[in-house]
């Protein structure tokens, strides 16, 4: 990703913090609720505890040294949305043209006017930040899919550190860390054991484990202990649906008092609400924790008998999770514009609550959910559940590769609640909202944007396209200065800002000590890997670079960088995905190269026209330039052996556009060619027998 920051990711910062913004002065200093004051609490007594994860409690007391005040808080919210949302469309702004733009502006837009999100960027509540997180982690992981795990140190230090940190800022991420954990060091085993990099990761979650673990012995904070288990709840209420529905045996009623009080259940048995069930119900703990295997057995045996009843249970009590409409007689919050609270702090109130603008806000928020439409397109959890699962399905049937995995800590969230969920509000699945925003964006550059018929970059546009120029050597002494000397005093007389990588080669001369004594950019190869391997190295780092365009560039004098702009020019304006500097398309050919070698080109030209179906001038020429789509592809395989033929008829057998244009090159001015005379006739027959085996082979595009 492009690290640079530019005016429009500035741009689509401020959108939502301009907007949010606007809604927390409208609701100063903040949305609170009976939790938020319980944290507040803690902060002002110095006695905590970790029933809401210190950790958070730890993040408030810092915005409150700042400014004492729940305003401090609700701003630090708004910032971490807005820079992760700008950062993501960085990430997924792949061709940086008007369509693309104003599409994520829009998206954005919308994105801020849906009450929800505002409302929630400035409630004080542990469930926001943990749903930036889980937005975060989601991110990293299509980052970790595009690479294809090919990834660096700072990549496994982020995962790690937002992993530990997803299961310290909310008890219920813990599934998200233990599992995406373990799931990722199986990939990267399978990836690369050698590599080590499985280790490394395990490491730095072990660390930042510890590291997590330091404020808690600072502040001397309290284990919460609770009389029984969520599990333990979720099960006492699932027998209150058996019991209320006469399900129970007189010999199945003994076993059940036991371990809870059968009037009080009954009395207080709600599928939408496990806390009264919990707190009311006299639950027998030592009796639970002595054998609570029986209950569950029978529980268990019961739900297989009674499949009517479990069904109709599980539908009520996760309608926040997967439910579309909300039934009649659900208890949980949508959305909460009120501070009032059993333990409110007498201090905070809303200033603007008797002004216009906030009578009009709050009509706009509650009005929504009057309307039937507007509430499940808005305001449904369980919508936006199904439409991300909906989205994921499109996206693998249009071969955009690892959608499930990039929603997995979602669904990792959801599967949680589904077993811990106390009360239908729809702040606990908060991140199904923001996964399908994340999936939007997705669809816009790789699916929406390439139907755009407007998508064509401005002029403006064309100056930001990164373009590298990929420049392999093997025992080019005598050439490799000059070839880069070359580039750089192009870019200075013509404005241009063409960036250069040397591959050497495994040279065996003195390459590798005139690139370290004149500063030339390079990746040096300790062994020699041929033109296939040294050409996708210089791929491998433009893909990894965020580069739009790379350009094959001979470190031997015969390219002339004067082309390059003509070679680049039709990636730029979206006409080609590949461009090849032909020295026959208009039989241009300044230093004559041997008849032999004219020849081979021609007959390797016939059978490339049979293979494709298209007529290619110049097969062998090395000079030539490919879009982003293609670096992707060529990072991931590349011919050892006669790339530039081969490629060019897989490329086309891929359905890529390709062009030649005309360009004089430049006769070797020092050091050996790699196809020298004699090999000709060799090279063709070679070359020849691949074009072959290209036209019985199937091809498809990795994106």
């Amino acid at each position: 990703m492009d690290r640079k920051i530019k005016k429009f990711d500035i741009v689509l910062f401020l959108i939502p913090f301009i907007m949010f913004g606007i809604a927390l002065l409208i609701y100063y200093p903040g949305i609170l609720s009976f939790d938020s004051y319980n944290q507040l609490e803690q902060i002002r007594t110095g006695i905590y505890s970790n029933g809401h994860p210190f950790i958070h409690t730890l993040i408030e007391m810092g915005c409150l040294k700042v400014f004492n005040s729940p305003f401090s808080i609700a701003i630090f919210q708004i910032l971490v949305f807005s820079f992760i949302w700008s950062m993501i469309c960085k990430y997924n702004r792949k061709n940086d043209s008007r369509c693309e733009k104003i599409l994520q502006v829009i998206l954005t837009v919308l994105v801020c006017i849906n009450p929800i999100n505002s409302i929630m960027s400035i409630t004080l509540w542990k469930d926001v930040l943990y749903s930036y997180i889980v937005l975060l982690i989601c991110f990293v992981l299509e980052i970790f899919v595009d690479k294809h795990f090919e990834l660096n140190i700072k990549n496994l230090v982020a995962m790690a550190f937002l992993l530990i940190f997803a299961s310290n800022i909310r008890h219920n991420g813990l599934i998200i860390t233990y599992f995406l954990g373990a799931l990722l060091v199986v990939i990267l085993i399978i990836k690369n054991f050698k590599k080590l990099h499985w280790l490394y990761f395990s490491i730095f979650l072990v660390a930042f484990y510890y590291i997590f673990m330091i404020p808690f012995a600072i502040f001397d904070v309290k284990k919460e202990t609770s009389s029984s288990s969520v599990l333990d709840s979720k099960v006492i209420q699932l027998s209150g649906a058996y019991l209320v529905n006469d399900k129970f045996s007189p010999d199945e009623l003994k076993i059940l008092n036991k371990y809870v009080n059968i009037v009080k259940l009954r009395e207080n048995y709600n599928p939408f609400f496990m806390d009264k069930v919990s707190g009311q119900s006299e639950i027998n703990s030592s009796k639970l924790n002595e054998s609570r295997s029986e209950l569950y057995f029978m529980i268990l045996n019961k739900s297989i008998k009674e499949p009517g009843v479990f069904i109709d249970f599980e539908l009520k009590n996760t309608t926040a999770l997967f439910g579309i409409y909300r039934p009649t007689g659900c208890i949980g919050t949508i959305l909460n514009t009120s501070i009032v609270a059993e333990n409110q702090d007498s201090s905070i109130y809303h200033i603007n609550e008797n002004s216009f603008v906030y009578k009009v806000s709050n009509d706009y928020v509650y009005g929504i959910m009057s309307n039937p439409f507007l509430c499940v397109l808005m305001y449904s959890s369980g919508f936006y559940f199904w439409i991300s699962i909906a989205m994921c399905i499109y996206f693998c049937l249009r071969k955009i590769r690892g959608s499930f995995l990039i929603i997995l800590p979602n669904l990792l969230n959801v599967m949680g609640l589904v077993l811990t969920i106390p009360v239908q509000d729809v702040r606990y699945v908060y991140p199904n909202f923001l996964v399908v925003y994340l999936l939007g964006l997705i669809f816009i550059s790789r699916v929406l944007i390439r139907k755009c018929d407007n998508c064509v970059p401005t002029a403006s546009d064309k100056k930001k396209k990164k373009t590298l120029l990929i420049i392999p050597a093997y025992n080019e002494e005598a050439n490799i200065l000059k070839t880069y000397k070359s580039v750089v005093n192009y870019n200075k007389k013509n404005g241009t800002d063409y960036d250069v990588i040397v591959i050497n080669d495994g040279s065996k001369d003195s390459t590798e000590e005139i690139l370290v004594e004149n500063d030339i950019p390079h990746i040096h190869l300790v062994h020699n890997l041929g033109i296939g391997g040294a050409v996708q190295t210089g791929y491998k780092y433009a893909y990894e670079n965020d580069y739009d365009i790379a350009v094959q560039f001979d470190g031997d004098g015969q390219h002339d960088v004067r082309y390059v702009k003509k070679i680049i020019d039709p990636i730029i304006k979206g006409q080609a995905d590949m461009v090849i500097g032909s020295r026959f398309v208009e039989n241009i050919d300044t230093f004559k190269s041997s008849k032999s070698r004219r020849l081979g080109i021609k007959v390797i030209s016939v059978f490339m026209e049979f293979v494709t179906g298209i007529n290619i001038y110049d097969t062998t020429s090395g000079f030539r330039a490919c879009s982003r789509e293609l670096i992707y592809d060529f990072s991931l395989s590349y011919p050892s052996e006669y790339p530039e033929p081969i490629t060019t008829a897989e490329v086309l057998k891929k359905k890529y556009v390709v062009e030649e244009v005309s360009v004089e090159m430049n006769e070797r001015e020092g050091g050996v060619s790699s196809i020298r005379a004699w090999k000709s006739v060799y090279y063709m027959l070679n070359v020849c027998l691949a074009l072959l085996a290209i036209k019985v082979r199937r091809y498809k595009r990795c994106r």
